[in-house]
């Protein structure tokens, strides 16, 4: 055959997209949630073979706002995310549908979209937009994994952590790390 495809003989070839909620529910854990989102993003980039790209939700005035592109230098999104301030509603599934080509369009074998949210989707078209986006990430290969923080996002993410408090969301994102996403980037 002419033309072959390159295959890595080892390691990780993946994508992965941290969508923030910063809805005014938000406001009260906002610094902690950007923090840990941050630490998360930075996780990911050390890992040989990942680009990472984080959104906040809502954006000012936007469904959502790029913090960090794909093949960015995450310090260049730390100042960022230690500004991002809480408002507005949570337009999940227009953030998500937002995200999706962007995340389709990159080269990695694996994609997975983490959603770190305190809350349901906003009323009406977004609900359905947010099982709408999720099931069209699912036909394309793509994992959407919801992080729910005193919430329950089972309803919307098939793959899903909640966890009570912000405070627990660093613990909760270390087990996720090293149980069912490190075997998903690893497979």
């Amino acid at each position: 055959a002419v033309f072959r495809r390159k295959s890595l003989a080892c390691g990780v070839d993946a994508a992965v997209s941290i969508l923030l909620d910063t809805s005014g529910s938000m406001r009260s854990r906002m610094a902690q949630a950007a923090n840990v989102t941050y630490a998360l993003a930075l996780a990911f980039q050390r890992i040989p073979g990942v680009q990472t790209s984080v959104d906040v939700f809502p954006g000012p005035g936007v469904p959502f706002e790029e913090v960090l592109q794909f093949k960015q230098n995450i310090n260049s999104a730390k100042g960022r995310l230690e500004m991002v301030e809480a408002g507005g509603g949570t337009p999940t599934g227009s953030a998500m549908q937002a995200r999706l080509p962007k995340l389709l369009a990159t080269r990695a074998e694996k994609k997975v979209v983490i959603v770190v949210t305190d809350g349901q989707p906003n009323y009406g078209d977004e609900q359905s937009l947010t099982h709408a986006v999720v099931g069209e990430a699912a036909r394309h290969g793509v994992t959407v994994i919801g992080i729910g923080i005193n919430a329950e996002v089972g309803d919307y993410f098939a793959h899903h952590v909640d966890v009570e408090s912000v405070d627990d969301l660093a613990s909760a994102l270390d087990a996720l790390f090293k149980g069912e996403l490190a075997a998903l980037l690893a497979a």
